[in-house]
């Protein structure tokens, strides 16, 4: 359950979904957070939930690598 402690963790996050749709070809990830687009993804790849991202969008086309990735 470290993720869990991971989102906590961030502290500007309010809400993540992740949706899958279009007969399964699709997949989307939501979130609403507080302040700047740059700091919430420098806080995300610098706890769990950025290597779980990692895992989940590896498997996505096209994926662009993330922060903990670069």
């Amino acid at each position: 359950m470290r993720v869990y402690a991971a989102v906590r963790q961030i502290g500007t996050l309010h809400d993540a979904r992740h949706v899958i749709f279009d007969s399964d070809t699709r997949f989307m990830f939501a979130s609403v957070f507080d302040g700047s687009w740059d700091t919430y993804i420098d806080d995300v790849a610098q706890t769990e939930v950025g290597a779980r991202f990692d895992k989940v969008f590896s498997h996505s086309e096209g994926s662009p690598a993330s922060p903990t990735q670069a």
